[in-house]
Formats: C-alpha cells, structure tokens, sequence
C-alpha cells in the first residue's frame, strides 16, 4: 500500500510538471521570478565571484546547510492545509554526499518513523507495519511524510550539481544585505537526468570572498515552462558555528492555501557521527 500510494503521488507530480501550460510567472517567495536564456546573457564556465563559477556556487551553496563531513539537526515541521495544520519534530543526520538518516519524534501518532538513504537507495520505516520498505529512486520526488518536501530536499544530496547544467542569470548587490552579492542561477536538467523539473532558478546571498554562500531562494518550473513549486530560506541567524537561514518554506502554486515550514531548533556541523547509524539495523530497531 506505501508503494502504490508513493507511486500515484508520483506519477501526479509528473503529469503537473508535464502537463502545465507555459504561462507568466508569478512573484516568487522572497524575491521576482527570472527568466532568462543563454541569448539573454546567461553564462555558464565563466568565474562569478572570488574564481567560482555558477556550478561552483551551486555546489557550495548545498554544502554550506549540510556540511562538508556531516551535519546533525533537529528542526520543527509545519504542514500547513486549507483545512488542518499538522506538527512534527524531526531529527536528522547527514554524512558526506550519499548518506542521510531522518527519524520522527513528534507527535505520537508519528514517533519513530524513519527514512534512510545511503547513495542511490533510500528506505522508509514506519511503526505501523514495524518492517523497511525500498523506495525505487525513480520516487525521489515524491512527497516526504505528506509534505510540500520531498526525498530529495530533506536528504540534501547532490542532485542540483551533477543532474544539471548551471548558468548565471543575475550578480546584483543584495538589496537585503545578506551577503555581499545575491547570486541567481539557472539549472536546467542534463539530458536522461532523473529529474521532475524543467528547470529551477536557485539563489542564494555571497560574499565577496566567496567564503560564505548562502542559499536563499529556490523556483521549480515544469518541463513547459509555468513555475509549479517556491522555496523561501529566510532569517538568517548564527547557528552551529555560522550563519544559515533557519527558516524554509515551501509553496506548491497550484495548491490554494498550501505549504510546509520547517524550523530549525537545533543544528551542528562537521562533528563525528556513529556510522552504524546509517544502517538497516538503526532503520529497523531505531536510535540508542
């Protein structure tokens, strides 16, 4: 029943992003909709910002909310409906680029369901059938835990580096003073790549040295052209050892009254995690 009820979510969110027509794009959460092509100015190879180039930053910018070696969080999650809001705590671990393990602390109903990812291969584990279940990697970008996030957003991998062709849009001085510059670059999907997006416009706050390269905005265009998804990362505050947006909020377009917020309560970086954490034993008989 988890397979069937993750592959119609699937399937819907393809059809979304096929399906829709191309049209003007509304303003983005926090900052305009770009648009912009290659003709227009767009620049790929070249260096933006103390020697980095849009993949660079794009790369960097990951790494800053995961860590270089590791990172270690709890964050509070909101899912906000037309008619109900629904809470959740919800810690997690992530080490490098291919391993992730999240775990459900709140509330009850929830308490102690678990996802894992290690590479490609990702497995959830929920109390109510008390057994781990392979998720194929083709269901990625379906929804976490009924969300507006998905797999990929919360297990931070390294899909927006090695699934996309990356050209700068726009170098201006951040109006809101986050960071030296703000930086908008746009990726468009390789070809064969296992991807849900047409394209996604991704900003985020730079410094002048390049050192500090803050995520701060994300946009999610269908294949046709007609933005579907925002992300806003918003208030920007020292935690764990720098400063990181401690705030993202997801909205899906074409569903009125929607979003998810997530929180963060608590994060750390670069410290040791026990790798038998991330391991089918831990995803089936929990944390110690």
């Amino acid at each position: 029943m988890i397979l069937l009820a993750l592959l119609f979510s699937f399937l819907m969110l393809r059809a979304e992003a096929k399906s829709a027509a191309p049209s003007a794009s509304p303003q983005a959460v926090g900052q305009p909709a770009v648009e912009s092509t290659q003709a227009k100015g767009a620049v790929a190879a070249q260096e933006i910002v103390a020697g980095l180039t849009a993949k660079d930053i794009v790369d960097r910018g990951q790494e800053w909310l995961r860590g270089i070696k590791s990172s270690h969080a709890r964050v509070s999650m909101r899912l906000i409906r037309p008619k109900f809001t629904r809470e959740m705590e919800v810690e997690s671990f992530h080490q490098g680029r291919d391993k992730s393990f999240i775990v459900i602390h709140k509330p009850p109903k929830e308490k102690g369901n678990r996802t894992l990812r290690v590479k490609q291969d990702i497995w959830t584990y929920t109390r109510n059938i008390e057994q781990a279940v392979k998720i194929p990697f083709s269901m990625m970008h379906t929804s976490w835990m009924g969300s507006d996030f998905t797999y990929e957003d919360m297990t931070k991998l390294d899909s927006f580096v090695t699934d996309y062709t990356h050209h700068v849009v726009g170098k201006t001085a951040d109006p809101q003073k986050r960071g030296d510059f703000l930086v908008t670059i746009e990726l468009r999907p390789k070809p064969e790549a296992p991807v849900v997006w047409g394209k996604v416009i991704w900003s985020a706050a730079v410094s002048a040295d390049g050192k500090e390269i803050i995520p701060v905005a994300e946009q999610d265009y269908s294949e046709r052209g007609e933005l579907i998804r925002e992300i806003a990362l918003e208030d920007i505050k020292m935690m764990g050892g720098k400063r990181i947006p401690v705030k993202m909020t997801c909205v899906p377009l074409k569903k009125s009254g929607q979003k998810t917020v997530i929180e963060y309560l608590d994060i750390s970086f670069d410290k040791s995690i026990d790798p038998k954490i991330f391991t089918k034993e831990t995803l089936e008989k929990g944390l110690k």
